[in-house]
């Protein structure tokens, strides 16, 4: 496609809400950020929206709708529509609400009100992140430990035993991130702006709680597992059986990161 014309084509959005005013704010605040937004009042008439042509590229999805069904809701659509970007906007932001519907493969979540610039600039990067065309660095075969290896291509991490651990797109975009910096530190600032597409504040979590939502759906250890924290700082990947320093920069890493 041209560049000019990929500058110009407004990306589509489906927003889903119950809340009519709401909903109208929504789509009139994103559809001046930019976006070719469509409502949906219930997820009977969202799953429809899904299936038309062309498709929205991405979902904003109130958590309050799905109620109970909300993890079956995330877990189905990341299953029926893996390319489809993934937004959940809640009344309160809960970290282990985070957590948890990040790791069934939810790519942004943030809280009522909408901030519409912010979330359009998270939308977007996430749209980026999501293109056929991202060339950011894969690294295939990494090890992980505990007979765990990354397949970027299928967004998978493989157990020794062959079974397959499906990876949400913040993850795998966190894992690239930090294998781009190789024998260095990934800074927090860098990940949240590289993987969630936001600046954060003081006090924000939303990166800390990204890694400790991977680690416990890879059963890895905070201390001694490949995601390693440096603290004040952000985080590296070492090799999985490299004995913990807090206060050793050199500590031993993974080859597959040796430059």
């Amino acid at each position: 496609m041209d560049q000019a014309v990929k500058l110009l084509r407004r990306p589509r959005l489906l927003i889903v809400d119950a809340e009519g005013p709401c909903l109208r704010d929504a789509v009139r605040a994103l559809d001046a950020e930019g976006f070719a937004v469509a409502a949906a009042h219930d997820l009977a008439t969202a799953w429809h929206r899904l299936s038309e042509t062309p498709a929205p590229e991405a979902l904003l999805l109130d958590a309050s709708l799905a109620e109970a069904g909300l993890l079956a809701t995330i877990r189905a659509l990341g299953q029926q529509r893996p390319r489809l970007v993934l937004a959940v906007q809640t009344g309160a932001a809960q970290a282990e609400e985070e957590i948890i519907l990040t790791e069934l493969g939810a790519d942004l979540y943030w809280a009522k009100p909408l901030a519409p610039r912010l979330a359009g600039a998270r939308l977007r990067a996430a749209l980026r992140r999501a293109a056929p065309g991202d060339t950011s660095p894969a690294p295939a075969g990494l090890p992980l430990g505990e007979g765990l290896q990354l397949e970027p291509e299928s967004r998978a991490v493989r157990r020794a035993d062959g079974t397959r651990i499906r990876l949400a797109r913040s993850e795998l975009a966190l894992l690239r991130c930090l294998a781009k910096a190789g024998r260095g530190v990934a800074r927090r600032e860098d990940i949240a702006a590289d993987v969630l597409g936001r600046i954060i504040a003081y006090g924000d979590r939303s990166v800390d709680n990204l890694v400790l939502g991977l680690r416990r759906k890879l059963g890895m250890d905070a201390e001694y597992g490949a995601i390693r924290a440096v603290r004040g700082v952000g985080y590296r990947l070492v090799a999985p059986d490299a004995a913990p320093s807090t206060r050793d920069q050199n500590r031993s890493v993974n080859p597959a990161f040796s430059r």
